[in-house]
């Protein structure tokens, strides 16, 4: 289903056929239309997270949004820890790629790990080995409301965590 929002059109994944004990608090929403159709042309689902799976497994992007109270005016910024910076001509050594790592892994065990992995591409790839699919299938986390992104479609506010 085609959704405008306040920010841009989305496409909202819907099914018919959801068993009472499979049923998700999220719904899945993609921005691609390819995707979209993707979905519904391999019958992926009928579950949202067999659908969001067969989504992150390919690299995808997609977000999975619950309905949640208008935003506040006042919104603080998360602590975000950076992954370095190097000056240009820089030889990096093998230490430097060590800590990479490190610096990485240790971001990805943050609430935004799972916004990382649904993000799609190379940030998908980055985040694949740190994060593993079943944290990214358990939906929005519960800081979303406090440092999520969220857009307004039709009369819901919809949000999901931000990377």
């Amino acid at each position: 289903m085609v959704k405008n929002t306040n920010q841009d059109k989305v496409y909202l994944i819907l099914s018919n056929l959801l068993q009472l004990g499979r049923n998700s608090q999220w719904s899945l929403v993609l921005s691609n239309p390819a995707a979209a159709l993707e979905c519904v042309r391999r019958k992926w689902g009928p579950h949202y997270s067999d659908i969001a799976l067969q989504l992150i497994l390919r690299g995808c992007a997609f977000s999975m949004r619950i309905r949640g109270p208008m935003p506040l005016s006042s919104y603080t910024r998360p602590y975000v820890t950076i992954l370095g910076y190097r000056p240009q001509g820089y030889v990096p050594r093998d230490c430097d790629y060590a800590s990479y790592e490190a610096l990485r892994d240790k971001f990805l065990q943050t609430p935004r790990a799972r916004a990382a992995l649904l993000k799609g591409g190379i940030v998908w790839r980055l985040s694949w080995d740190a994060v593993g699919v079943e944290a990214a299938l358990g939906g929005p986390s519960p800081e979303v409301f406090q440092s999520g992104h969220w857009f307004l479609s039709e009369d819901a506010y919809l949000w999901d965590d931000k990377l």
